[in-house]
């Protein structure tokens, strides 16, 4: 800048400098960055006060410094463009493979709460009245000590595929899978009201589900449900 007479004359070519505070915030540390973009700050303030002064003016044709005015801002404005949108893109990446982790385990609304609010999963918790479904295979052992384990597999991906949707579409958090057991709780982590309702009805549409697949084969075993309402201490425990 003071080579070319100051700011104006030298084509704004101080905004590549930008770059640097940019990159520290790309490849090094929040704070590196933020010490970079200081410096940068800096030495725009200085070079555009004192710059002109040491030389007013430079041998170069208006327009082309005109030009190459438009060409470092339009440089400059790309690069911060694609360096965000890079950003923007990684962010929202991890922010699905969160979302669909878990959804894997927890209810659509439930995960929303959790994601926007974090700390609602923190360790500890507090009392509060829940309602708990737990569902098991009456016989499974000695299913599978029967069926091959790549059956015994398949046959656990049916059920849950068709009990899973049900527990989450009324709700419900799944806190354990437990070989062919699940259990999932009903009021927490969200407030829900009529919640051992709920989950007695939950008990009856899971039976109706897996009603289909157990149809097909008299021998493959048949879920049971049981529930249960009490007082529980809601929140996460260890690490």
């Amino acid at each position: 800048m003071i080579v070319l007479g100051g700011f104006v004359p030298s084509s704004v070519v101080a905004a590549w400098a930008f770059v640097a505070p940019l990159g520290a915030l790309a490849f090094a540390t929040p704070r590196e960055a933020l010490r970079w973009f200081l410096a940068y700050i800096a030495l725009v303030i200085v070079v555009g006060t004192f710059g002109g002064s040491l030389r007013g003016a430079n041998n170069l044709p208006s327009g082309l410094v005109l030009a190459f005015f438009v060409l470092n801002i339009a440089g400059v404005s790309a690069i911060v463009f694609l360096a965000l949108y890079a950003f923007v893109r990684e962010r929202d990446r991890a922010f699905e493979a969160t979302r669909r982790l878990f959804g894997q385990y927890l209810s659509p609304q439930i995960a929303r709460a959790l994601l926007s609010d974090p700390a609602q999963a923190r360790l500890g918790g507090e009392n509060r009245e829940v309602t708990a479904l737990l569902a098991d295979l009456q016989g499974f052992t000695t299913f599978t000590e029967a069926r091959p384990p790549a059956e015994t597999v398949r046959v656990l991906n049916r059920y849950f595929s068709a009990v899973v949707p049900v527990i989450f579409a009324n709700g419900g958090t799944i806190i354990q899978f437990a070989g062919e057991g699940i259990v999932a709780v009903f009021n927490a982590p969200l407030e829900q009201p009529r919640h051992a309702l709920v989950a007695a009805r939950t008990a009856l549409a899971m039976q109706q589900a897996i009603e289909a697949i157990a149809s097909e084969d008299p021998a493959l075993p048949r879920f049971r449900v049981g529930i249960a309402t009490g007082a529980a201490l809601v929140g996460n425990v260890g690490s």
